[in-house]
């Protein structure tokens, strides 16, 4: 799960892991930020938001469409199956975590499904949040580029999609 930058606050933060999908406080990323307790080979992600489509909510700043963060993410691939999980330096916390399958350099990968709700400017946001990426490695490995598709299925009815650009190579 992901929360972004509440309204009144800065417009150019940009997204970072949730603590908790219902945080009763804030919660310090751990000293060895998953470096150990997660398999996998260790990757620098970039995510540049490129466009949001649906109703505008408060937490998603238009602000920020065109920034990218940077992310460590772990991937665990074994056979035709993958495990990609970011940001690590949260872990073992809820950070975005997607499994799927690889065939040859092709990846389809989604996130399970988790409700939430953001308040701001009086109105509470209830939803259903799910992630999916489609991506390719390079021949070589050295690489790894995308789409993502971040869904807020609101109790309205209305969606908002976030849709975000990857770039990654192994750290």
């Amino acid at each position: 799960g992901l929360l972004f930058a509440a309204c009144g606050s800065d417009s150019s933060v940009q997204p970072t892991a949730a603590t908790s999908r219902e945080s009763p406080a804030p919660v310090t990323p751990r000293s060895d930020p998953g470096q150990t307790s997660l398999p996998g080979e260790r990757w620098k992600l970039t995510t540049t938001l490129r466009s949001v489509s649906g109703p505008e909510v408060c937490w998603v700043p238009a602000a920020n469409i065109g920034k990218s963060t940077d992310w460590l993410m772990a991937i665990e691939r074994s056979g035709e199956s993958i495990h990609l999980v970011y940001d690590v330096r949260n872990f073992p916390f809820p950070d975005v975590n997607h499994a799927g399958k690889i065939v040859a350099d092709e990846v389809v990968a989604a996130s399970e499904g988790w409700t939430g709700a953001y308040g701001c400017g009086g109105v509470r946001h209830e939803f259903r949040f799910e992630a999916n990426v489609v991506g390719r490695f390079s021949e070589d490995g050295g690489a790894l580029t995308g789409k993502e598709v971040w869904s807020y299925r609101l109790t309205s009815g209305e969606t908002v999609r976030m849709h975000f650009d990857w770039s990654a190579t192994p750290q």
